[in-house]
């Protein structure tokens, strides 16, 4: 239980370090991309810049955008992992109690008995997993997001989109089609209507 206990003041105090740092790091990451886009905008009133460089800087807006998202999707996964180490340790202590699990009796305990001092890892697993699935999402989500909202590959996004939404459309018409001509046509490997199963 205590091993529980220390694993869950670990979880909360990563899920109160991730919300820190998310929603700092957005306000930070944004300040940085205005103040490099007012460089560029003075810049260029100097000198004549296509486009494209004004598109490849995002705006603050762009990263309050992409960021924020982020930041809610990790924080959601983290409290839904902490949420879940409860019930799933309790489950498992009732498994082991009732014998649904074999522990003392079972003819392999001394196989099972080896590296009996790595129970520790236990609870930095718990902190350390937190950590790597929020920040893993957190990544994911935001980048998905950067690269739609982002100037410089929304096209690129948007043509990705339309091949996988094309490919998907075409494999859900063949699964479809595939189903209903086995379920009129055959019966186990049976053709019950040779002309249609053709």
């Amino acid at each position: 239980f205590t091993r529980l206990l220390i694993g869950q003041v670990g979880q909360v105090m990563v899920i109160a370090f991730l919300s820190v740092l998310l929603f700092f790091g957005t306000k930070y990451i944004a300040a940085a991309a205005n103040k490099a886009r007012e460089q560029l905008e003075s810049t260029g009133e100097i000198v004549d810049l296509p486009r494209w460089v004004y598109d490849f800087v995002p705006t603050g807006q762009q990263v309050y955008q992409t960021f924020t998202p982020g930041t809610v999707t990790a924080l959601i996964v983290a409290i839904s992992i902490f949420i879940l180490y409860i019930p799933s340790t309790t489950a498992t202590i009732l498994k082991f109690r009732t014998g649904m699990l074999p522990s003392l009796r079972d003819p392999s305990f001394q196989r099972f008995k080896v590296g009996v001092d790595s129970v520790f890892f236990n609870a930095s697993n718990m902190i350390w997993a937190l950590f790597g699935a929020a920040l893993l999402f957190a990544v994911l989500v935001t980048g998905l997001l950067f690269l739609i909202l982002w100037p410089f590959t929304r096209d690129l996004i948007v043509l990705a989109a339309a091949w996988i939404l094309g490919l998907f459309i075409t494999i859900l018409l063949k699964t479809i089609t595939l189903k209903l001509m086995r379920r009129n046509c055959f019966s186990a490997f049976y053709r019950m209507k040779p002309s249609g199963a053709n």
